[in-house]
């Protein structure tokens, strides 16, 4: 499938943690082609719906709901996801000094080089949304909670 990463989000909302709704609202457009605007009202509104105006999105599921989308598989460590042949779009939860706990959305990989495009992650990639594997690596979370830290969106129905 051919997707435009410049219609997708790289960022977060200055007003609000919505790392996880860009996550998905990324997915989205993975699978659509549809830029959905952070400005927009059916963005503010979603912020609203997932509580991420305040603190972290607790609610994603209504996203996914309204967006189409829906989890396929979940992997408790990036090895698994990497080892079954790296589907995408996937969320990846990382760890980084800037900001803590932060969700991402993976939509390419490069074999040659070992790098991935990850989106919403502007401060950490280069122009084009990529990074290489060895750099990714230090900000993968350690899941000490029974979280996965890979999850494989899907748009429902498909």
């Amino acid at each position: 499938m051919e997707y435009d990463f410049e219609k997708m989000h790289n960022q977060n909302a200055k007003d609000c943690s919505d790392c996880q709704l860009v996550t998905v609202v990324n997915a989205h457009t993975y699978f659509t082609g549809n830029r959905i605007e952070q400005e927009d009202e059916f963005y503010q509104e979603m912020v609203d719906l997932v509580c991420a105006r305040n603190g972290a999105a607790i609610s994603i599921e209504k996203a996914h709901e309204a967006l189409g989308i829906k989890i396929k598989k979940e992997y408790r460590w990036f090895h698994q996801w990497e080892e079954a042949g790296r589907l995408m779009p996937a969320e990846l939860k990382i760890w980084h000094k800037k900001t803590g706990f932060h969700s991402t959305c993976l939509v390419d990989y490069e074999s040659k080089s070992g790098a991935y495009r990850l989106m919403g992650f502007r401060h950490e990639t280069t122009h084009d949304c990529w990074v290489f594997g060895e750099n990714l690596y230090q900000w993968i979370k350690n899941c000490g909670q029974n979280t996965p830290e890979v999850r494989v969106f899907e748009l429902q129905g498909d």
